[in-house]
């Protein structure tokens, strides 16, 4: 199966754990195809249930968990960009894993790239219960 080249899957909006985000998903394609699969392998909680498109081309045929598809014209030798809102990350901060997979209306699997990992990042998240803000002297008195 023919890989998918110059995969980029990054933030557009900046958030942390369980917010919704936007994520923007480019690629060129070595073949033709109908449908894009994104399936977020690691870390676990990615949700893309409540998710939308922004481009009126894009068609969303399956959102449900790790897991999206979306309905659109992909051409060989040219970028495609997808651009995913309310996305909900999941709450474990590091490195993710996307599978991308093209499919032809037939349901036959044209290109893939499997455990992208160049990319997304999911931020992490603290909440303070108390701080205090020390001079150098107060730190380490002599």
């Amino acid at each position: 199966v023919p890989q998918l080249e110059n995969v980029s899957v990054e933030l557009a909006s900046a958030a942390h754990s369980q917010r919704r985000s936007i994520m923007d998903v480019s690629f060129v394609a070595a073949s033709d195809a109908d449908l894009l699969r994104i399936s977020a392998s690691q870390p676990a909680g990615f949700n893309f249930g409540s998710a939308t498109l922004d481009r009126p081309e894009q068609l969303l045929s399956r959102a449900h968990g790790h897991q999206i598809s979306v309905n659109m014209s992909i051409q060989a030798g040219l970028v495609v960009r997808v651009r995913l809102l309310d996305v909900f990350l999941p709450s474990v901060a590091g490195r993710c894993n996307f599978d991308l997979e093209t499919f032809r209306s037939d349901g036959s699997l044209v290109d893939r790239k499997l455990g992208f990992s160049g990319g997304l990042r999911v931020p992490g998240h603290l909440d303070l219960t108390d701080a205090q803000l020390l001079s150098e002297y107060q730190a380490a008195p002599t």
